[in-house]
């Protein structure tokens, strides 16, 4: 196949803001590991796939970690009415 580029586990992306290599940053639905020290609006590597050990910032909530690449669950669908 001659349109491959590479597998898409680190990928070459802008620095939303000032990141520190190995720290995490999200750009809209991507949240990637950097691989270097980049300031905001130059280009990073960043890992997106795989096992990454990184230091919690003690300012951001264990709420706010838990819902990084994800989406919030459906609602099931209300139970039809039985009418006999």
């Amino acid at each position: 196949m001659k349109n491959f580029v590479h597998r898409g586990e680190v990928l070459s992306l802008t620095a939303p803001y000032d990141v520190l290599s190995g720290a995490g940053f999200k750009i809209g639905t991507i949240f990637a590991v950097a691989s270097g020290d980049a300031v905001s609006g130059a280009a990073v590597e960043g890992q997106v796939k795989g096992v990454v050990r990184i230091v919690k910032d003690a300012s951001v909530s264990r709420r706010a970690i838990s819902s990084i690449g994800t989406t919030p669950p459906k609602r099931p669908p209300a139970p039809l009415a039985a009418t006999c």
